[in-house]
């Protein structure tokens, strides 16, 4: 049986989700959507839309991930952050796509 892979949205204080919506909503009848950021608690995003992450960046099952989004913004919040670093080498290490808009790159 082939395993459950899922699209992973990361998210931070100061990023633009919205940039990365429409991939999300055309991904998700093939790669269920998780999302993660640095703490467990709801982050507003600039569109004062609240999201409840369903992972810390460090506790993500890397080997359910195949595609991740990274949308734009400010992404000071996360520079150096070692958790993510690790799970992003992690992901792409196993083949998964990485995604990003704008300053999400960085």
């Amino acid at each position: 049986m082939e395993k459950e892979l899922h699209t992973l949205i990361i998210i931070y204080p100061g990023c633009i989700a919205q940039e990365v919506m429409l991939a999300a909503e055309l991904l998700e009848d093939r790669f269920p959507i998780i999302v993660a950021t640095h703490d467990k608690r709801p982050l507003r995003l600039s569109n004062g839309l609240n999201i409840t992450p369903d992972y810390l960046y460090g506790s993500v099952p890397a080997e359910s991930v195949g595609c991740v989004l990274i949308p734009g913004g400010d992404p000071a919040s996360v520079a150096g952050n070692k958790s993510l670093d690790e799970l992003l080498c992690k992901v792409h290490g196993q083949g998964a796509v990485l995604a990003s808009i704008c300053a999400g790159a960085f």
